[in-house]
């Protein structure tokens, strides 16, 4: 098989069976949303119901994160993530079944997306601490470029599937189609055979191996900095954005058209950041992906001002790419600066430190610009996006940290 260099990872049948078992997942994570506010809608539902049943999926996914992570450390990562895998088909499953079946009560959606987001949060660091058992160390980035791409694929993909399928046949069949996705995720780790990681001491307690991961965690001064400007940020960029920009496209920009060409962009935009990431390996890693995660603020500071639909959505299409290079960037960096007996737990607290803000951000965008106003709340997040990145750029072991060469052969 002949596979250009920038997609040279495709070339190892392990990583290539973690590519297309995620990209079709992925698929799924985002036909889901659509589906469940949709099944929880069309039965009486009320948005407020919506609001409850994703944070009861958020909260579970940082409740379980660093347990995910530790175990991901102490187990076999492909078997973490199978496991979480048939839990989150079988969760979805049932729902779909529920849903179906009609007069699905909103305690059993909050149970099983519950369940779902305790599934994810053992699957994602596992999945993280997988990746350079697949690959060799120069691929890394390619590597990870890729699932970036595999990632932006299902944000354009899984909306408009998702949007078909209800169309065509309801919700439940929605949702049966993304445990559908989980089952394909799950079969294709079920084929693979990755070399087992080093486990370190694997007699020490479950707390000993989570104070492990914590000063692991700790002890990289460019890591806990990059997870705490990110933390703020999305509580105070990335929930107003997406609560308050519905908003202002509702009243002022032309209705759900404008916001889904906007939400649109950003999902092109972030294949086109995945696709220079296969590329280009940045001298300075960090500094490259700290500016590239600036490029989200100027499709605020657009919504702000309440410019023209086309204008922000360009915007959202560079804000797109620069947070999908930015996030390929920083997962290498991972990779190639943490011991493998630990990745996955500091992974887990990457996660579980960058989403802890996220429900809170959610509930209160819409009460904070009641209070000030819409725009007030959008500049506050700019400000913040210019101020951290500042802040960050200043630090000394961000600065630091330059490209690991490596000696690349057979066409990598």
């Amino acid at each position: 098989m002949r596979i250009p260099k920038a997609i040279a990872p495709l070339r190892e049948r392990e990583f290539r069976l973690l590519f297309c078992g995620q990209s079709i997942s992925l698929i799924g994570d985002n036909l889901a949303p659509i589906a469940l506010a949709f099944a929880i809608l069309d039965d009486g539902g009320s948005a407020t119901d919506v609001g409850i049943v994703y944070s009861a999926n958020i909260l579970a996914r940082v409740a379980f994160m660093l347990v995910g992570g530790v175990w991901a450390d102490r187990l076999s990562r492909r078997r973490v993530m199978l496991a979480a895998d048939v839990a989150r088909a079988v969760c979805t499953g049932v729902l779909a079944v529920a849903v179906i079946a009609g007069g699905a009560p909103l305690a059993l959606f909050v149970a099983m997306v519950a369940v779902h987001g305790v599934g994810a949060a053992f699957f994602t660091p596992a999945s993280t601490g997988l990746v350079p058992q697949t690959v060799g160390a120069p691929l890394l980035q390619r590597a990870n470029a890729l699932l970036g791409i595999a990632h932006s694929g299902g944000s354009v993909l899984g909306p408009a599937a998702g949007g078909a399928v209800i169309a065509l046949s309801g919700p439940g069949t929605a949702l049966a189609t993304d445990a559908g996705t989980f089952v394909a995720s799950a079969a294709a780790l079920l084929a693979m055979r990755p070399p087992e990681h080093d486990r370190g001491d694997v007699g020490s307690g479950f707390l000993s191996d989570l104070a492990d991961g914590w000063a692991e965690f700790r002890a990289r001064t460019w890591v806990w900095v990059v997870v705490l400007q990110y933390a703020v940020w999305h509580m105070l960029v990335l929930a107003p954005f997406m609560v308050l920009g519905a908003v202002v496209a509702r009243d002022e920009l032309g209705g759900a058209g404008a916001w889904a060409v906007i939400l649109a962009a950003s999902g092109v935009g972030e294949l086109a950041g995945g696709i220079v990431a296969l590329r280009l390996r940045p001298r300075w890693p960090l500094r490259a992906a700290t500016w590239a995660g600036l490029l989200w603020a100027p499709q605020v500071a657009l919504l702000a001002l309440r410019e023209p639909a086309w204008l922000i959505g360009a915007a959202a299409l560079v804000a797109g790419a620069g947070m999908a290079f930015s996030m390929a960037v920083w997962n290498t960096a991972l990779h190639e600066h943490v011991p493998a007996r630990s990745l996955a737990r500091v992974s887990s607290y990457d996660w579980a430190g960058t989403l802890v803000f996220l429900p809170l951000g959610f509930a209160l965008a819409g009460p904070a610009a009641d209070a000030a106003s819409i725009s007030t709340v959008l500049w506050l997040g700019v400000t913040w996006s210019l101020a951290s990145a500042a802040i960050v750029l200043a630090v000394p072991s961000v600065r630091a940290m330059g490209r690991v060469d490596y000696s690349l052969s057979s066409g990598a």
